[in-house]
């Protein structure tokens, strides 16, 4: 029972539980802290070049996108125009 007694351990050092009335509110509360504790530990646990390459990969895919829908919305506006800044296109 290493991962159980692992995790009520953690809990124990950054616990957020709030009392209430509404039983599903303190399982959501629960829930939330078990999933929170357990990506810090698999990030732990993994080699520090897998997860800085994991979280460099994720974050250069959103920029990607990101862009990409930015660059099919924006026209370049003619050179002798007041500004020659982006302007968003006709839609």
């Amino acid at each position: 029972m290493f991962g159980v007694d692992l995790n009520d351990q953690h809990r124990s050092y950054n616990s957020f539980g709030r009392a209430g009335t509404k039983w599903w509110r303190y399982l959501f509360n629960y829930l939330v802290q078990i999933f929170i504790i357990n990506a810090f530990i698999l990030t732990k646990s993994a080699p520090p070049h897998a997860t800085e390459s994991l979280e460099k990969d994720q974050l250069q895919s959103l920029v990607n996108d990101e862009l990409a829908d930015v660059k099919k919305k924006v026209i370049r506006l003619k050179k002798n125009s007041f500004c020659r800044a982006w302007a968003p296109a006709e839609v």
